[in-house]
């Protein structure tokens, strides 16, 4: 009698080990959250180049560096109130500074389009051009901790063909186009003038840039 208890007290221990193991077994690591961070675009970013030229400042819009052998004129001397700068070579007359093939010229707007959606915008408008070529889309760079995304195209009329950059900024609702073209018929856009861009300083403002 007593060794039929005993078979039957160890077979109950030996039950409730079997059923305790299985439930362990069967109990899985909670799965880790998959990270909800996007990645941020990437952006060209490197030193402000240097330059040799003279620092000038518009109040309240930006400063820029005017390369030697160039000469800039403000919105006040062309009278073209939404285009803060414009600088072209010395000793273009002020009445060709936005027309002459040689220059960077910088716009300002009002808008609520990011400056992405500016870039693809004209981007994709320029896919229907015959006049255009070459198109393709630049990697966005930073200029002063802001955001600038941009399009290399050439453009082709009855003078010739000049490269061209073209960049956009926004900042709150305000848009910035920064246009960088080159020489009738030459092959890339002058240096100075790339690296000119890269000297912007922005005039503060409250509001972030949104891209």
């Amino acid at each position: 009698m007593k060794k039929q208890w005993a078979k039957l007290w160890c077979s109950a221990i030996a039950s409730v080990v079997f059923l305790a193991a299985a439930g362990c077994a069967g109990q899985s690591k909670p799965a880790e959250s998959a990270s909800s961070t996007t990645p941020s675009p990437s952006t060209s970013s490197s030193p402000t180049p240097f330059v040799k030229g003279t620092r000038m400042r518009i109040p309240g819009k930006l400063s820029i560096v005017v390369p030697d052998g160039y000469i800039a004129y403000t919105a006040e001397q062309t009278r073209r109130s939404f285009h803060p700068i414009v600088i072209v070579p010395r000793g273009t007359p002020i009445e060709k500074a936005d027309r002459t093939p040689q220059r960077l010229e910088i716009l300002t707007y009002f808008t609520k389009e990011k400056g992405g959606k500016s870039r693809d915008n004209l981007f994709n408008e320029y896919t229907h051009w015959k006049q255009i070529s070459e198109l393709k889309k630049e990697n966005a760079i930073k200029i002063d901790n802001s955001i600038l995304y941009g399009i290399y195209y050439k453009r082709t009329d009855a003078i010739g063909t000049v490269s061209r950059q073209t960049w956009y900024r926004t900042i709150g609702n305000s848009g910035w186009k920064i246009d960088i073209i080159g020489p009738d018929n030459a092959e890339n856009i002058p240096q100075e003038l790339l690296d000119a861009m890269r000297t912007i300083e922005f005039a503060k403002q409250k509001q972030t840039d949104s891209g």
